[in-house]
Order: structure tokens, then sequence, then C-alpha cells
């Protein structure tokens, strides 16, 4: 039996085999290692689950700290390849922040360079049928003997996270199916308080700075960042989305608080206002004129961008559902759901209906679509981008997942698209993949980041949430 939950990490949808009894999966989206509730993994044949592979993790966790520490890199990169099954690129990244005493971050895990975990876990309790909610609790007691001159004992920290139900969900399968299917899912929304105290704070030293996001020579250059972690005027806490209009002012927006910053073109920040204090800001888009547009509970409320001036709502359909939005080309916004396309125009007013889709599923659950400068529509499905023409017809598929000359090993967050009408994917935490509109594989960029929103502005630069840094960064696109 398939389970869908959500990443802890980036809230992306993940698909669990029960039957599997798999302790971990990996996020396709963020290459997170995740443990899977417990909850999941008892569904189908009852299968003991014992403590020892929790023990086993926390000691093989803390040798490849040891490895690190002991100047062996390409051991340590091997060993937590092998131990948390994920890839080269991120069992790099991974080592490399142990060697700069920095917080690594798994999913549900919370760590600290030198020092392994022990891991317990309490049962979920359960709020009625058809529902699942409650809260786990996990204490990561942090220990590890070095030998500096003598045993030094190294505290550790505490994490904890929370786990809300938030009622199933109907997509629709692949293209080509001829139903749509319902699966379970929970949506895992997580909080982590966490004190870690870096190894050289006890030895005495300074951490080193990582360093900032770059792009390899050629197809993106690094402009400009600005911003930081925190909750004051310009500083991000858990900001995934971002917007422009053709001014060139900047539009991000807080996840959970529904907090909207403004900042002019160069970074500078102006104002603020909230979408909703209640809101989970999964989706957003800004038009061309400064509208800001979300979706709150089902209902599609937009604001005046440049003063937070509520709007009045769009009126969808009877029993419409959105899941998607895109600004469009002039002014107005496009919305996705229930396997129908609606156009509205800068004034609310509902201008085009497009009911006859072919069914599929969404893939990510933030940015799943982007309309061109000549009304082309892409669609971000679990298999490949799909690419509808002006009036909702179906074009060509795109990006499609697989190890292919023109194909992409993981489905992407965030999606943009420049003048030349080349489609920017950002499928890892590590790269940007660029795509012609006729599906050929155009180049991709490294990058050290990780974004769920990109949007590029009227001077071609491509703009990305760097939600990890707390960050706008932005690249200069090349003509070539």
């Amino acid at each position: 039996m398939i389970q869908t939950f959500q990443c802890p990490n980036c809230h992306a949808p993940l698909n669990y085999e029960t039957e599997s009894h798999d302790l971990t999966i990996s996020c396709d989206y963020c290459n997170s290692s995740i443990i899977v509730p417990e909850s999941l993994r008892r569904e189908g044949k009852t299968r003991p689950i014992s403590n020892n592979a929790y023990m086993e993790q926390s000691q093989q966790l803390a040798e490849v700290m040891r490895l690190v520490k002991g100047g062996n890199k390409i051991g340590a990169i091997k060993l937590f390849r092998e131990r948390f099954n994920v890839g080269l690129a991120e069992a790099k990244e991974i080592v490399e922040t142990m060697e700069r005493n920095g917080a690594i971050h798994l999913g549900e895990m919370t760590v600290s360079t030198g020092t392994p975990f022990v891991l317990s876990q309490t049962e979920p309790q359960s709020r009625g049928a058809g529902r699942i909610a409650g809260c786990i609790f996990v204490t990561i007691m942090l220990a590890v003997g070095l030998s500096v001159v003598g045993p030094l004992l190294i505290g550790g920290a505490a994490t904890w996270w929370g786990i809300r139900e938030a009622g199933r969900i109907s997509e629709g399968e692949i293209l080509g199916s001829s139903s749509l299917a319902t699966p379970s899912a929970l949506n895992i929304e997580q909080t982590i308080e966490a004190s870690l105290r870096p190894l050289e704070e006890i030895l005495g030293g300074t951490p080193e700075v990582a360093p900032e996001a770059t792009a390899e020579p050629g197809l993106l250059e690094l402009v400009r960042t600005f911003g930081s972690e925190g909750v004051g005027p310009g500083l991000f806490q858990d900001t995934r989305g971002i917007g422009v209009d053709r001014e060139g002012h900047i539009y991000t927006g807080d996840y959970s608080n529904g907090r909207v910053q403004l900042f002019d073109a160069d970074g500078r920040y102006l104002t603020e206002w909230n979408a909703g204090e209640n809101l989970y800001m999964s989706h957003m888009a800004v038009d061309e004129t400064g509208i800001f547009y979300t979706i709150n509970r089902n209902e599609l409320t937009r604001f005046q961008g440049r003063t937070g001036e509520r709007l009045p709502s769009l009126a969808a359909p009877a029993a419409f559902s959105p899941q998607g939005l895109a600004a469009l080309p002039g002014g107005g916004v496009l919305v996705y759901g229930n396997g129908r396309l609606l156009w509205f125009d800068a004034d609310g007013t509902l201008s085009r209906d497009a009911a006859n889709l072919p069914q599929f599923q969404l893939g990510s659950t933030y940015q799943n679509m982007v309309v061109s400068r000549g009304g082309d529509i892409y669609i971000n499905a679990s298999g490949a981008v799909l690419r509808f023409d002006a009036e909702g017809q179906f074009l060509n598929q795109i990006a499609a997942r697989g190890d292919g000359l023109d194909q992409m090993p993981r489905q992407p967050t965030g999606m943009a698209l420049d003048s030349q009408d080349r489609l920017f994917l950002m499928p890892t935490s590590s790269s940007v993949w660029v795509f012609d509109r006729n599906g050929r594989h155009l180049e991709t960029v490294s990058l050290r980041t990780m974004g769920f929103y990109m949007v590029i502005n009227s001077q071609d630069q491509l703009l990305i949430m760097n939600r990890n840094a707390a960050q706008v960064e932005i690249y200069q696109i090349s003509d070539e």
C-alpha cells in the first residue's frame, strides 16, 4: 500500500510503500533523509521495530563525524552515502558542513558536529476515525567521547517537532489515466527548536563561515544577495515564496505566518503586511501590476501588493478546489484545480475556463505552474513538466523523470521562464536545470542554494528565495 505524507523539512509530498517497512525515505525535492513515522511503517503486515535501528544510525553518524575530525573526508563521504542512502553531492555537502562545524539537518533530525545521538520516539495518539493527529516528541541526547588530551564529554541538544494532520487530499493520476486517485495523506508541519553548541566553542577557536551561493561561469552569474534569518524588517523566517512586478519590486512570502515583505529591485526593504495570520502559504503569485494572489483554505485571495490592501476574492466555480497559481503576462492570474484551468484578468474577472484537461497528478506542492510571456502554460506533474498552449491544449512534456539525455532525476520545486522561453527548474538543492520549450536539455548549473520558488524579472534576472540560507539570490542570465 502506498501512503503519502509530507517531508517535514520542505513539505513536499512523499510516497511510502508501507510493506517495505523501511526506516527511512529520501525526499526527491530537498534530498533529506527522513525517518518514516512509525504509524506508517506498521501499515499492512505488522513487524516490530527495534530500538537497535535507531542506535545503529546514531553510531554510524558518530563514526562519520570521527572520520571528518580525523581528516578522512573521502571515507566519511563514502560511509554517509552507504548508511543514509543519499547521493554523492548531498553526502559531500553534509561532510563539508561537518568540516565547518555547522549544524546538520536531515529531515526530522538535527545534530551538531562531533556529537552522535540517541533517538527515542513515542506513539502518536488517534483523534478519531479517518483522521490521524497527535504529536511525536523526539529527544536527542547528545554525547561523545573525544580524545584531545584526555576524554572530553561534549554535551548536546534537544529537538522537538510537531506533527499535525490536515485532512485527506484528492489528486489525479499521471497523464493518461482514466480516473482520479484519492491517496491517504498526512500534512506534517514541523517546528524545530535546537540549542546546538559547536565543537569550536568548546575546544576554542572560531567556526568557519559558510561561503555565499556561487554559480559556475556561463549561463548564470550571481549579481547580489540580500537578507538574513530573523523576524524583523528585511529578515526572513521560513520564507519560501517570491514574486516580482513589472517595475522590479520583489515580494516574499513567509510560509507559516502569512507575512509578505516588499523590497525594491536592489533588495532594499520597503514595507510588509499580512495575508492571513493563520495562513500556511504554500502558493503565491504576483502579476505585473503588483497584485498579490494566494490560496487561503480554498479561497482565492488577492491584495494590492505594495500596500497590503485586501481586494475582493476571485469567484471560482462551485466545488472548485485551487491547487496552483501562476501570474499571467500583462496582469491577472491562472489557477489550476480539479482538472481545469481558470484565467482571471487583473480586475479579478473570470475570462476563460478550460475544463477538458487530461488527468494528471501534480508534482511539487509549491511552485507547480508557470506561464510564458507568450501565454504557454507549464505545469509540474508528478512524472514530467507538461506544456499547454494559451488555450489549455496539451502540447508536449518536458523534463520527464529519468536518467536519459533530456530527462531530469527528480521533480522540481522552483520553476521560471526567461524571455527566450527557456525553462529553469530546480530539482535538487545544488543545481538548476535548463530546458528549451521543445524539451531539449540545454544546461545544468551548479549552485549552493535551495529554492522552493524562483522567478525571472523583466531584465532576465533569476531570483531564488533560498529558504535554508534565509536570503534572496539574484543571478543574471546570459543571452547565449
